[in-house]
């Protein structure tokens, strides 16, 4: 690219930047990307620089990187299997079939790629916080935060924008959970509650320049930007959904909450699906959605505030997946897409609702066990 830059029959006709579209246009999946091409993406150069040493390491063999860089995004996530049973210790069976086997996790979170990397970071990242927090152990599983935070930044910084208010109202209900004097608790409730939400904002903002168009003073304009690209699109085909116009505004935002929301959390339904990888994850969806309607049908709603207000971690669950999924659906009106992006939400809202199902269960028969 560079050599034929500087050429003069060149420059006297492109921009630089007109120039390196057109001829990245020109490479395919046959003749392959430079290296010079993909360093300019740091996001995506990142990946290269996280895998090359498993790659040195298996002697340059593709195949043999893919297997290791899976097994080794694999321990991550049963690191939070287990952070979910030091919780609920008696569920070890549901708590799998909500972290460990679900099939979208399992796809698109192995192999070299993007969701990969972010997806075993942010497990990392709740595990060693709850290791910090509960634990108080502050040293090792400082250092390995700070990394997974790092590793996010680097490649998928968006997902940050939801995961760090996420973590500050985690820590703000552990703090209210601790004050047992009511009155003290109503005292010391908003000052907790605007330090966290604060705390969080300052983090955010610090992180504007690594964060560029995903800022907080750019996030509005980012995510329409992006919802409009997504739409047009044609490489992931035209499995595409509109949940309206987006005007840009804080409110037109908030106006889009329910159907982004709906469709960040089960979107694919089974009959929008267009391929078999979308059949799948429409019936992953169905299943989903039933596990929140058999939810809210078996479980009163009085025992499912009580159960998500005693439990900071389902608090933590709740809010990040809500947002997560909110804010997929606003910037991702493709599919394609959507299906690969959401699987950082998927363990935390699955086991969040076999958590409050099955404890329920558990408490009507011991009630009918004393009767």
């Amino acid at each position: 690219f560079d050599v034929m830059w500087n050429s003069s029959s060149i420059t006297a006709n492109f921009s630089h930047d007109e120039w390196e579209a057109y001829t990245f246009n020109a490479f395919t999946n046959q003749t392959g990307v430079p290296l010079s091409f993909i360093s300019r993406d740091p996001k995506t150069f990142a990946v290269c620089k996280l895998t090359s040493p498993l790659l040195i390491l298996t002697n340059g063999s593709y195949f043999a990187c893919t297997v290791l860089i899976s097994i080794l995004t694999f321990i991550p996530l049963w690191k939070l299997y287990f952070t979910f049973l030091d919780y609920f210790p008696i569920l070890p069976r549901e708590l799998a079939l909500g972290v460990l086997f679900i099939p979208s996790v399992a796809f698109w979170g192995s192999g070299i790629m993007k969701d990969t990397i972010t997806f075993a970071a942010v497990c990392l990242a709740v595990h060693t916080l709850n290791n910090i927090i509960n634990k108080k152990e502050y040293v090792l599983n400082g250092i390995v935060l700070i990394l997974a935070l790092f590793s996010i930044l680097s490649i998928k910084p968006y997902i940050l924008s939801i995961l760090i208010p996420s973590f500050g109202i985690w820590v703000f209900a552990i703090v209210i959970k601790q004050v047992k004097n009511i009155i003290f608790r109503f005292l010391v409730l908003p000052f907790v509650f605007i330090l966290a939400i604060g705390g969080s904002y300052l983090i955010l903002d610090s992180l504007g320049g690594s964060m560029d168009k995903f800022a907080l003073d750019n996030a509005i304009d980012t995510a329409v930007i992006t919802n409009e690209d997504l739409k047009n699109n044609k490489s992931y085909g035209d499995n595409n959904f509109d949940i309206g116009k987006l005007d840009g505004s804080i409110i037109g935002f908030i106006s889009k909450f329910p159907q982004a929301t709906f469709a960040g959390l089960f979107r694919p339904v089974i009959i929008e699906a267009r391929s078999p990888v979308m059949l799948l994850s429409g019936l992953e969806n169905i299943i989903l959605l039933g596990l929140l309607v058999l939810t809210l049908i078996k479980v009163k709603l009085s025992i499912v505030f009580k159960l998500i207000k005693s439990t900071p971690v389902l608090i933590f669950c709740f809010t990040f997946s809500i947002l997560f999924a909110f804010m997929l659906g606003i910037t991702t009106p493709n599919f394609g897409a959507l299906v690969r992006f959401k699987i950082p939400l998927l363990p935390f809202f699955s086991a969040a609702l076999i958590v409050i199902y099955s404890t329920n269960k558990i408490i009507n028969a011991s009630y009918e066990d004393e009767n």
